[in-house]
This record gives structure tokens, C-alpha cells and sequence, in this order.
């Protein structure tokens, strides 16, 4: 008898799910109108800081998302991972999340330590996600010239 789990849950590493993080780097290449395909986002997943994939799955999972890997990324997602939400959605999703994280991951003490590691990782993720295109790379910059897109270590190119 085959299995009744669905295919697309695939175990890349003992215990490890990528799926849900690579929706959420979906998402932002779907807010640059990139098509990268999963397993050049799974890639990209293992060049973020640790613990990426977990504080990644964790975000996406508060959102109510299309999990299928053939469909577009929702816009709820879009929106946080591009760093375009507004302020009460975002609070909102990532209060969820922090409860989540402090009784399942356990790695981050404080909310605002919780914020940070996904900031910090979205702002990366959205980087190299740019990068790994010179047309996602110049939407990027033009986001950034524009004052729309905070990734900050664009900016400081930008600057020198």
C-alpha cells in the first residue's frame, strides 16, 4: 500500500522540512516578480543565518497560506516577507509566531530577540533572493533607491 502522505512534504535531511520556508522565500521572489525554482530557493535557505528554516516555517504557518507548491504564494505572506504588512498585521502574525517559537524552538528569551532573528533573516533572505538575478537584483535597487524596500545592506552600497 503506498503511503497517504502528500509528496510535496519532502524530508531533504533526517528530520528536517524545507517546504514552508521555501514558501516563505517564494514569497519574496513573487514580490519581484521572480520565478525561481524550489530547489534554487532550498539553495538560497542554506545560505541564511541558522535557524532560518525554523523561524522561516514558523512565520509561514501563522498565515493562512496556500501550502501547495505548484500555487503562488498568498498575498498575507507577500506582504510580511517583503516587509510591505502594515504595522497591526504584522504585531499580530508575529505574537502568534513568538508564542510558538518560545514553547517549540526555545531559542530566542525575549519577543523582541524572536523579531530581530526574523528580521535579520528576511532582510538576508530578500538579498540573496535579489541577487540571485540581475533582473530581481535591479528591481531591488530601484526599491531601495525609491525608500520602498528597508533591506539595508543595499543601502549602504548604495551609499559609498
Amino acid at each position: 500500500m503506498a503511503s497517504q502522505l502528500p509528496r510535496i512534504l519532502s524530508v531533504s535531511s533526517p528530520g528536517i522540512l524545507y517546504h514552508f520556508a521555501i514558501t516563505g522565500l517564494q514569497a519574496i521572489a513573487a514580490y519581484y516578480n521572480l520565478e525561481i525554482p524550489r530547489k534554487e530557493l532550498k539553495e538560497i535557505l542554506h545560505q541564511l543565518p541558522e535557524g532560518a528554516d525554523a523561524c522561516l516555517q514558523v512565520i509561514v504557518c501563522q498565515i493562512n497560506a496556500n501550502f501547495a507548491p505548484d500555487s503562488p504564494p498568498d498575498d498575507g505572506i507577500i506582504q510580511l516577507m517583503s516587509g510591505e504588512a502594515g504595522s497591526e498585521e504584522r504585531e499580530m502574525v508575529l505574537e502568534d509566531a513568538w508564542q510558538v517559537w518560545k514553547a517549540k524552538i526555545k531559542l530566542d528569551k525575549t519577543k523582541k530577540e524572536f523579531i530581530t532573528r526574523f528580521d535579520t533573516i528576511r532582510n538576508e533572505a530578500r538579498r540573496l533572493v535579489c541577487n540571485h538575478s540581475v533582473k530581481g537584483y535591479q528591481k531591488h535597487l530601484l526599491k531601495v533607491e525609491q525608500g520602498i524596500c528597508p533591506c539595508g545592506s543595499t543601502r549602504r552600497v548604495l551609499q559609498s
